[in-house]
C-alpha cells in the first residue's frame, strides 16, 4: 500500500514499479437532488482524484443501483445518472464491468417537511 485513509485515492504497489490507483465514490445525495449535476460531479470526483495521486485513469467499473423501476422518480434518476455517465465515455474511459441493479426496497430518499426529493435545505 502506498496511499491509503485519508487520500484522494488508494494506491497499491503491483511490481516491476508499477502501482495501481483506485477510488470509490458514492453520490447517492447529490444524483437524488438533481441527477445528471450529482453524478456528473461524482465521475469528475472520481477522475479528479486518480489524477492528483499522479495516476492516469484507464478504466471504470460501475456499481449502479436504483429503487423500482416502474416509479416515475427512479426513471427520472436512471436517465439523469446515465446521461452523466457517458462523461467519462467521452474522455475516453472504457467501463471494463459493473452492475445495474433494480430493487423496490430502494426508495428515493424524500424529506419529510417539505416533501420533495432529498432535501438538502438546513433545518429538515
Amino acid at each position: 500500500m502506498m496511499a491509503g485513509v485519508g487520500d484522494n485515492a488508494g494506491v497499491v504497489r503491483i511490481g516491476d514499479g508499477l502501482a495501481v490507483a483506485f477510488k470509490i465514490e458514492s453520490h447517492n445525495h447529490p444524483s437524488a437532488v438533481e441527477p445528471y449535476q450529482g453524478a456528473a460531479t461524482g465521475v469528475g470526483g472520481i477522475l479528479r482524484d486518480i489524477f492528483t495521486m499522479g495516476a492516469r485513469p484507464i478504466a471504470v467499473l460501475d456499481a449502479l443501483r436504483f429503487g423500482d423501476p416502474k416509479d416515475p422518480r427512479t426513471r427520472h434518476l436512471v436517465d439523469g445518472v446515465v446521461r452523466a455517465w457517458r462523461l467519462r465515455q467521452l474522455r475516453r474511459r472504457p467501463t471494463v464491468g459493473g452492475e445495474l441493479v433494480f430493487d423496490r426496497a430502494i426508495r428515493a430518499t424524500r424529506c419529510q417537511r417539505h416533501g420533495h426529493p432529498a432535501c438538502s435545505r438546513s433545518g429538515c
